[in-house]
């Protein structure tokens, strides 16, 4: 199992003991799960939206805030909790209001925090640019852990592709000789579209400022691991950046499920032969999951929330895999949208209690073979969004050029925004600018939950400027 996410009813600012009885919640539930032999990867805190608790809150205040909930999280052993989304009625600054919160300070007025110039590559602590520069102003001292962060997360540390180069970090986001930066166990989002207000533009712009200034004040720019944009997510998906919480505490189940589907469809099927099987060989394993953590949660005094049963990939635990088992040919070429509409319907079709996405997920720099394919030249932005229509990746750790621009960042985010309230269905935008990186060159973040990727560009035909 991917994860067991408890949303929390309290309100902002959380207290320690509300931490701490929610961590032994979790312990509880994991410990039940494991006595019939189920392994839980992480346990997780999603909590109402912070900025709609805090309206009124400056922003020195909310970061002092984040600063001593990353220390009451830490003696809770809590390691992922997610502080939902800026939402339309938060204000245009939101959105860096939230970046500032994970990053753990202030952004200098007018600087990379701002939400424009270029992340500069490695660290950009202290006030100094990394290579290829921070922007205007410069970073700031305070940047994010160097930790890689585990689906929105705080990371241990392992290296990605290459070993741990520039700055591999401690457990937790420690580095720089162990003192470590930021607040590496929050995980924030903006919500672009929702189905009665359509696309709001700014707040997609916003969004892109905000994951701008994470790129250029945190090392490897690996912030943006923790932050995403959102498209009709609705609260109670377990999933994080995405997780946020509304009503009674209740507790939801994340499937690690790549592997399930691969098995439903080894030896290949027939496109009319997907659904069924993926739908029978989910409900087979992931029904016995359900009763066991609907048990835990009632013995908890918690709602149950239901099961995403999105086949989240592990790297090596591949989707494309699963999908390529099928025997339709390489992921990507002809055929690939039909198939993965196929196992999207199977998905939804188990009669089981779900919650969040339960789409097919294509986080790119999540599975190994996927950004084989996207290197390769079979998978790219535009793929990603037309298979968005028919199931549940929008666009997912896709590695962009540490210089793309915030209206760069804002069209990609709109376009995903645009489809989440076109088909009225859950969509995220997770971009990961890759600092002092252009487009051809590949990643080289040093996180345990990556895989580094060949870097493509936004706009593959940049506007010629107009003569003067």
């Amino acid at each position: 199992m991917r994860a067991l996410t408890l949303g929390l009813a309290a309100r902002h600012p959380l207290g320690e003991e509300e931490l701490r009885r929610a961590a032994s919640h979790l312990e509880g539930a994991a410990a039940a799960l494991a006595t019939k032999g189920y392994e839980v990867q992480t346990l997780r805190v999603s909590t109402r939206p912070v900025l709609s608790d805090l309206a009124g809150w400056g922003r020195k205040e909310l970061v002092e805030y984040a600063c001593s909930l990353q220390g009451a999280l830490d003696r809770a052993g809590l390691a992922f909790c997610s502080l939902g989304p800026a939402l339309p009625g938060d204000g245009p600054e939101g959105p860096a209001a939230l970046a500032d919160m994970l990053v753990g300070e202030v952004a200098a007025r007018g600087g990379a925090g701002a939400g424009e110039g270029e992340a500069g590559e490695g660290e950009a602590g202290e006030g100094e640019a990394g290579e290829g520069g921070a922007g205007e102003g410069g970073a700031g001292e305070g940047g994010a852990g160097e930790g890689g962060a585990g689906e929105g997360g705080a990371g241990e540390g392992g290296a990605g592709e290459g070993g741990a180069g520039e700055g591999g970090a401690g457990e937790g986001g420690a580095g720089e000789g162990g003192r470590r930066k930021g607040n590496p166990a929050l995980s924030a989002s903006v919500m672009v579209s929702t189905p009665e207000r359509g696309v709001d533009a700014g707040a997609a712009r916003a969004a892109a400022g905000a994951m701008v200034s994470l790129a250029a004040r945190t090392a490897q720019g690996l912030g943006n691991f923790n932050f995403a944009a959102l498209g009709c997510v609705a609260p109670g998906t377990p999933f994080f950046p995405a997780a946020y919480h509304a009503g009674a505490s209740s507790l939801s189940v994340a499937l690690q499920g790549a592997g399930i589907v691969f098995d439903a469809l080894a030896g290949g099927a027939g496109l009319s032969e997907v659904t069924g099987r993926v739908s029978a060989k989910l409900a087979e394993v992931a029904r016995p999951v359900v009763d066991l953590a609907r048990r835990a949660a009632s013995e908890l005094g918690l709602c149950f929330g239901g099961i995403d049963l999105s086949p989240a990939p592990d790297l090596d635990d591949s989707i494309v895999a699963a999908l390529e088992a099928a025997g339709h040919g390489p992921f990507g070429g002809p055929g690939t949208l039909a198939l993965a509409a196929a196992v999207t319907t199977g998905l939804r079709s188990t009669g089981l209690p779900t919650c969040g996405y339960t789409g097919l997920m294509l986080p790119l720099m999540e599975d190994a073979l996927l950004a084989q394919r996207w290197d390769d030249g079979l998978v790219g932005i535009d793929q990603l969004l037309a298979w968005s229509a028919v199931c549940g990746t929008g666009l997912d750790t896709v590695p962009v050029p540490g210089g793309s621009e915030v209206r760069e960042l804002a069209a990609a985010i709109c376009d995903m925004a645009s489809l989440a309230a076109r088909l009225g269905k859950p969509l995220s935008a997770r971009l990961l600018p890759a600092p002092g990186k252009a487009a051809g060159e590949r990643t080289r973040f040093s996180s345990p939950y990556l895989v580094n990727a060949l870097i493509k560009p936004l706009s593959p035909i940049r506007p010629i400027a107009s003569a003067v």
